[in-house]
This record gives structure tokens, C-alpha cells and sequence, in this order.
């Protein structure tokens, strides 16, 4: 019965999609037609589009149309370019799929890697190290790594990257050179999961692939739409070409048709890699397999059983204490003012005046980088106590809903799911773009879906509560990110993710105006990801059938990120 329930919800999910898609530029500010780019002198391309997209023609009837094309292969052209949608996203997708298989490729490796070091080493009591080992990894936000990697290739070690090639050929894409360090970079998570899901060296017992690939899938699972994200970011700041840069310049310049194209891809190879994991992760185990002979998913001694209350939640509760108190004196504390230029001091390095340089401006990279906190802080503390607030309100009124309105729910809950809840954010942000104050709208009512989750969890209050620091660390990243990718341009106030961007060009002069935000970001992220961790003990799966406690729920072992069914682990 799972099978059927499983994939009619895949059905109603991709149904759903289809329809949030198309109405999609219906829901903007600008018309359908306008976005569809039918605006010319002789109005002869607007009749074009007209008759193609059927817009003279009643909305079923629109979306029959549109769907017919969609399924077809007749995509439309870009609003800006005369080029087939078509053949853009088939390149960009095998150009990113060849991304994925290397990074698979790397993931194998390591996987086989980890199975002889289980094989050789001798029994080591002190084999519960390498979760605590791992959690920097898994903690670190992922962009700020690559463009850290790619200062350090391009900048420091002067080798060739693929960012400024002066011609890209598709054959580099089957070149481990160029492909080494954006695989290795993409597989750091998936082989981070695995090297805490399985049994460790030393522990004096093989590496059971079977069982520790269960367990894999099922925590790697919720990880999979912010892996895509993370994806799509490489290749922008690698200029890798991909659905990537083809999606993220689309959504620059609202070209609908580019976008639409990009969803697309986007959510077929989600469904494909999630179709994957499901599978792998309700693998059952063969008739021949006893309870006396089945050993745990995950060894105990490779948990780390925290109370509610340890000593990473007081180091993250103390980090964003200080983070808020630095936000609210960020004008006592900075030396300069962070919009102040100074001509003649341009990227100037670490000095007695400029403890952390200047930028090409002449202004203080200290400054400025405070000036990021007085900017990013307080708005994910806004977000995280919103939706908390939002949250809580439904979560209690859930309990009085009539009955007839929960298949709604639920039909709804199935759409969102379907979706890489990255898109969901996006979609609302083109929604309510021209509105003041619109990012922050758009990562509330994004968020706000992961916020019920983690209230409605049958956890002590004051956990639950804490567990929303969460909300605010995805917070945290979008803005950062959607300021990185000048999404909202900022001109009055310094951002980190503008200071980011910047530094990527000109810390070849000065590192620290690459570095300085960095770090900034890192201990608001690892702060905020503290305070929301939750227990690591482990429970009792409901889908073992062998009777011994496996790790049930989210615990320390993945990175925070947007998640389907609440912020994932991550």
C-alpha cells in the first residue's frame, strides 16, 4: 500500500507544480504578457506570443496550452534572447548532471575508502571522536567554503580556474582536473552523512554497505533540496555553466520563460534523486536476516548523547547574545564610518589605523563588516520571533480545525513537498518584489511551513522553543545569499553578502575583505545552529523491524538548510 499512497501523492505533487508554475506570472506585478516579453514597436512579436501562449483564450484553456508545450518541448524563447528555452536548459541540464555523476564518482570513493579503513585499523574504544570531529564540516556555510576555495586557486596559488577561462569547451566538463575540486567540494556533506551513519574505523568490525546505506538515505534525504541550492551556487561562483547560472540569471532579469524552464529541470531532477533515496531508504532487509544476527543502523558508541542543555547550546546561546549587544553598538564600536571613503587609503592592508584594511573605495573593512551584523542580525531575530509567533498561533488553532478542511491541508502540504523548498522562497519573493520590505516577507512565509514542524513535535516546550534558533540560521544564510547574489541591492548599509561579492574581486589586494565577513557569518551561523540543536539520542525506528534502537528524528549530524518537511538537520 505504500507504493500506491507514495506515488499518488508524487502525481498530485507534480499536478500541483504544474499549476503553481503557470500561474506563476499571472501572480506579478507585471502581465503574463509583458513577462513574456511582447512588447515591440509593430506589436508583431505580442500577437506571436498571444497566439503561442493562447492569452486571448480563458485561463483552463491557458493552462492546457501551456501544459501541451511544456510536455512537448516548445518552451518559447527568451524574453531577452532570441534562443530557444529548449536548448538552453537540455545543455545546462546535462552539464549539470555530468557535475552530479562526478560528484557520485567522489562519494564512491570515499565510501570504498571508508569500508578498508573499517577492515584494517585495530579496535580503538575512542571511535565516538569522529561526529564532533565532522560537525565543522557539516556546520560551515557551504558558499562561503567555495569562494574561499576559489580565492585560494585563483589568487594565492595562481592555478587556472574555470571562472575566468577565456573560453569554456563542454569537453572540460569530462576532465578530472577542472572537475576535481567543485566534486570534492559537493561531495564534503553526502560524505560527511555517510562517515557518521556507518560504523567507524577501529571499532573492529566491517563497514556493512547494506545497512549503512538505509541509514544514509534516510538522513541524506532531507538534506536533498538545500544540496541542489548549494549546487546551483558552485556554479555560479565558479562560472561553471549549469542550470545554476542559467536559473539564477533568469530570476535577475524576471525572464518567465527562462525561469519557467529552469523550475522545470530544477524539479525533475529533484523528484529523480528523491525517487532514489526513497527507494534506497525503504530497502528491507532479506527473509534470511534475524533479530540475533541484525546489528544497529547506528553503533551507540558513534552517538554522542547530549542533554537537553550541553555545552555547544550555552556556546550558541552566548554567540548570539553577543552578536545582538554587537548589532545594537555596532556606531560605538566601529572606528570609521562604514560609508566613509578615503581616497587616498584604497585597499590598503592590515595596519594601525585600518585594523582590517580597506576596500577599493578607501573605506574600513572593520566597519563595514560591523556594519554587515547591524544589518543581517536583527532582521533574522525579526524572522525567527515572527514566525515563532505565527507558528505557535497556528499550531494551537490546528487542533480546532473542522475535518472536511484537512484534505486541503494535506493536498497543499503535498505540493510544497514536491517543490525544493528553496523555489518556494523564490517564488514568493517574485510574488511580492515590488513591496517594501519584500525579502523579509518572502523568508517569513518560506520559513514559516519548517517553523509549524519544529513547533509541532512532541518535544519539552523549552526545546522547541530553542529549536527555532534554527529558523533564524536559514534566515540568516538566505539573506545573505540573496544580498551576495544582488538579488536586493543595498546601497544605504553594508551587507555580508555584499562584502562577500566585493571581496571576491579584490582580495587578491586585501584578504581580509573576503575573510572578514566570512568569519563574521561563520560565528553567527555557528551560533545560531547551537542554540537550535537538538538531542542526539537514540530511539526506537518505527521501520526497524530488527528491534534495536536506530537514530530517529534530527540530530547533530547535518548542516541547517531549507527543508521539505521542516528545517533539515544540516
Amino acid at each position: 500500500m505504500w507504493h500506491v499512497q507514495y506515488w499518488r501523492n508524487k502525481l498530485l505533487g507534480c499536478f500541483g507544480v504544474t499549476l503553481v508554475i503557470f500561474a506563476l506570472p499571472y501572480l506579478m506585478k507585471a502581465g503574463p504578457l509583458e513577462l513574456y516579453g511582447g512588447w515591440d514597436e509593430d506589436g508583431q512579436r505580442q500577437r506571436r506570443l498571444i497566439a503561442f501562449y493562447g492569452l486571448d483564450r480563458s485561463l483552463p484553456e491557458q493552462y492546457g496550452t501551456w501544459l501541451y508545450r511544456m510536455i512537448s518541448g516548445q518552451w518559447g524563447d527568451s524574453r531577452f534572447y532570441n534562443r530557444s528555452v529548449w536548448r538552453d536548459a537540455q545543455r545546462a541540464m546535462g552539464q549539470t548532471t555530468v557535475l552530479i555523476g562526478w560528484t557520485l564518482l567522489v562519494i564512491a570513493c570515499w565510501i570504498w575508502l571508508w569500508t578498508l579503513l573499517s577492515r584494517f585499523l585495530p579496535a580503538t574504544p575512542q571511535a565516538r571522536r569522529y561526529p564532533a570531529g565532522l560537525l565543522w564540516i557539516l556546520v560551515v556555510p557551504y558558499f562561503v567554503v567555495v569562494i574561499l576555495i576559489r580565492d585560494l586557486l585563483l589568487w594565492r596559488f595562481g592555478l587556472l580556474s574555470m571562472a575566468h577561462m577565456p573560453a569554456f569547451v563542454p569537453w572540460y566538463l569530462f576532465n578530472p582536473v577542472y572537475m576535481a575540486v567543485p566534486a570534492l567540494l559537493l561531495a564534503l556533506v553526502p560524505c560527511a552523512v555517510w562517515t557518521i551513519g556507518s560504523r567507524q574505523p577501529g571499532s573492529g568490525k566491517p563497514v556493512e554497505i547494506g545497512k549503512s546505506m538505509v541509514h544514509f538515505c534516510r538522513r541524506f534525504r532531507p538534506l536533498l533540496a538545500g544540496m541542489l541550492f548549494e549546487l546551483f551556487l558552485l556554479e555560479q561562483i565558479l562560472s561553471m555553466p549549469g542550470l545554476g547560472r542559467m536559473g539564477i540569471a533568469a530570476l535577475k532579469r524576471r525572464d518567465i520563460p527562462m525561469l519557467q524552464g529552469f523550475i522545470l529541470c530544477t524539479i525533475i531532477l529533484y523528484l529523480i534523486l528523491g525517487l532514489l533515496l526513497d527507494w534506497g531508504a525503504k530497502r528491507r532487509r532479506g527473509p534470511h536476516a534475524t533479530r540475533a544476527t541484525a546489528g544497529p543502523a547506528v553503533t551507540p558508541s558513534t552517538i554522542p548523547h547530549w542533554p537537553m542543555f550541553h555545552k555547544r547550546r550555552y556556546q550558541g546561546i552566548l554567540g548570539l547574545l553577543l552578536l545582538l549587544a554587537i548589532a545594537i553598538w555596532t556606531p560605538q564600536l566601529s572606528p570609521y564610518d562604514p560609508s566613509e571613503i578615503h581616497s587616498d587609503d584604497q585597499l590598503l592592508r592590515i595596519g594601525y589605523r585600518y585594523f582590517l584594511g580597506t576596500d577599493f573605495l578607501g573605506r574600513d573593512v572593520l566597519s563595514r563588516t560591523l556594519g554587515g551584523c547591524r544589518a543581517e542580525i536583527p532582521r533574522s531575530w525579526l524572522i525567527m520571533i515572527l514566525a515563532g509567533s505565527i507558528g505557535g498561533v497556528i499550531v494551537y488553532l490546528g487542533r480546532y480545525l473542522p475535518r472536511w478542511l484537512w484534505p486541503m491541508i494535506r493536498a497543499c502540504a503535498t505540493v510544497y513537498h514536491t517543490l525544493p523548498s528553496f523555489l518556494v522562497v523564490f517564488f514568493i519573493f517574485l510574488i511580492v518584489d515590488p513591496l517594501p520590505w519584500s525579502l523579509e516577507i518572502s523568508l517569513l512565509l518560506g520559513l514559516l511551513p519548517s517553523t509549524v514542524y519544529l513547533l509541532s513535535r512532541r518535544r519539552p516546550l523549552v526545546e522547541r522553543l530553542l529549536s527555532l534558533a534554527r529558523i533564524g540560521g536559514e534566515a540568516l544564510l538566505l539573506l545573505v545569499i540573496f544580498h551576495f547574489l544582488n538579488f536586493v541591492p543595498d546601497v544605504a548599509n553594508p551587507t555580508w553578502g555584499s562584502e562577500l561579492r566585493m571581496g571576491m574581486t579584490y582580495s587578491q589586494n586585501n584578504a581580509w575583505l573576503l575573510v572578514g565577513p566570512a568569519l563574521a557569518l561563520l560565528w553567527a551561523h555557528y551560533s545560531f545552529y547551537m542554540t537550535g540543536l537538538a538531542r542526539m539520542v537514540p530511539t526506537m525506528h518505527r521501520s526497524d523491524p530488527s528491534g534495536h534502537a536506530t537514530l530517529k528524528g534530527h540530530g547533530g549530524g547535518a548542516r541547517p538548510t531549507i527543508a521539505q518537511s521542516g528545517p533539515s538537520p544540516r
